[in-house]
């Protein structure tokens, strides 16, 4: 697939945004468009920038479960200095919690793997494993905050 953007005047098109505030890396992965998002990577689109309402790409990426798109997609993000442990400013939610909310057990194993904290408190308290839908999820966030309080030298 190829992919062309046309530039008019000095505007970039890769930071562009639409009336809701989403880039055009964040709206190719809302639609799943990995060949998109790949060639947007590849064209330098910022990783980093947020979404006007205070979502990440990174966070876009955890609600994509289908055939390791979201997997393949939080990888390319994460190598190109993406934070998987962004907290959204009001609710305290993170991609780990959007991921576990959504039983989404390969893009929670990712996102652990890559650093994301299994013990971040979204508002009213509730951790990843709270909301998760699965058993296998919840051992696999049991086991990574277990993880982390071993090696930090609390056993509580």
């Amino acid at each position: 697939m190829q992919v062309v953007f046309k530039s008019t005047g000095s505007a970039d098109v890769l930071s562009q945004r639409d009336a809701g505030g989403s880039s055009p890396l964040y709206q190719a992965i809302v639609r799943g468009d990995e060949d998109v998002v790949m060639a947007l990577l590849e064209l330098r689109a910022d990783p980093t920038n947020t979404q006007r309402v205070d979502t990440s790409p990174v966070m876009a990426a955890a609600r994509k479960s289908q055939g390791g798109i979201g997997v393949r997609i939080l990888r390319a993000l994460a190598e190109r200095n993406s934070d998987v442990t962004m907290v959204h400013s009001s609710s305290k939610t993170t991609a780990l919690h959007l991921a576990a909310g959504r039983g989404s057990a390969d893009v929670v194993a990712t996102l652990l793997e890559l650093g994301a904290n299994a013990s971040q408190e979204a508002a009213g308290g509730l951790k990843p494993k709270d909301i998760a839908q699965g058993a296998d999820i919840v051992a696999l966030l049991e086991k990574a905050e277990s993880n982390a309080r071993t090696e930090s030298g609390n056993s509580n």
